[in-house]
């Protein structure tokens, strides 16, 4: 288990110089161990201080990437997903279940401002976590909501942070379009909303998937698809709409449950497939029928259960991938 931690291991030379350092360096540990060892006050201190740091995580090698244009966030069992507009800047897209886990992300990777934030639907695995997003909010940022208000409640306890953080919540039109600093965004989706919504306004939790804010978004050279909660209807109706769309990474529907349109899933011909999703899931997710069919078309797939946090850089017609931690 302790492997998997960040930290637990850093690349180390085999040469004879590297190998001399390592044993000097044990052999004084050794040496001062012992030491140290006969003075309790001194031994008390550094119990203290070894306790003190291991209350706090520690930072992972390499992690955030020096220059990344996109992020799919490790909050669980759900969606959160960052496109970096400058610096200290990201739109955000879903916000996961956990407060703490989002906010850990935010801050792991350095953003403090929102200018835009867009909740696909209104499920809490894509919205709970939003009072960690509130803070950084410019005030006159926005809030891009699903068109369908399902489950009601969820959508007036938006509506309600918002007004009180003086942000403005709308429901962007379908192919509306807006650039926000290095990212540009179509919305795409939903191309069609259940009959049943229309008529009622609340629905099965399957339905209200279909109610997701669709996009394809572009920043620093990088092209996304990000359908999500969208069933197989939704995926059909977008597909028969926009058909195939230049699209490098690949957001599954879903968290890559097992109910997908196959062609929704390959048209686009994008090169990274990424499932966000939680440990040990009681969902299944992802299903292992997804996870061949993609394989089959030569997707990288890429998963945040397994290997946390994932930053996506496009550099020179290439995409580098950065995990949090290593695939376990």
């Amino acid at each position: 288990m302790g492997a998997a931690l960040p930290g637990a291991e850093i690349a180390w030379p085999a040469t004879p110089w590297s190998i001399a350092v390592v044993t000097l360096a044990s052999v004084a540990m050794l040496v001062l161990g012992t030491e140290v060892m006969k003075r309790r006050v001194v031994a008390l201190g550094l119990l203290i201080v070894l306790i003190a740091a291991s209350l706090n995580r520690p930072p992972s090698p390499g992690w955030p990437p020096e220059r990344w244009h996109a992020v799919s966030c490790d909050v669980g069992q759900g969606d959160a997903t960052l496109l970096r507009i400058a610096d200290d800047s990201a739109v955000v897209i879903d916000t996961g279940p956990d407060v703490a886990a989002m906010r850990a992300c935010l801050d792991g990777v350095g953003v403090r401002r929102v200018p835009l934030l867009v909740l696909t639907h209104y499920h809490s695995d894509h919205v709970d976590g939003r009072a960690a997003v509130w803070p950084r909010m410019d005030h006159d940022g926005q809030v891009w909501v699903s068109p369908v208000p399902s489950p009601a409640g969820t959508a007036a306890a938006v509506e309600h942070e918002a007004t009180q953080h003086g942000v403005t919540v709308l429901t962007p039109a379908l192919g509306a379009s807006t650039r926000v600093g290095d990212a540009s965004l179509q919305v795409i989706g939903p191309a069609r909303i259940p009959r049943s919504l229309l008529m009622s306004g609340e629905g099965e939790s399957a339905t209200e998937n279909d109610t997701s804010l669709v996009l394809h978004a572009h920043v620093g050279g990088l092209r996304l698809l990000l359908p999500g909660d969208l069933e197989p209807d939704g995926q059909r109706a977008v597909e028969r709409m926009w058909g195939a769309l230049p699209v490098d990474v690949l957001k599954v529907p879903h968290h890559g449950s097992g109910n997908q349109y196959a062609d929704f899933l390959t048209t686009h011909r994008a090169r990274v497939a990424l499932v966000s999703c939680g440990i040990d899931n009681d969902h299944g997710h992802p299903a292992e029928k997804t996870v061949d069919l993609l394989q089959r078309h030569g997707l990288r797939l890429h998963r945040t259960d397994l290997e946390g946090s994932i930053a996506f850089t496009h550099e020179d017609q290439r995409i580098s991938v950065t995990t949090q931690r290593r695939p376990t």
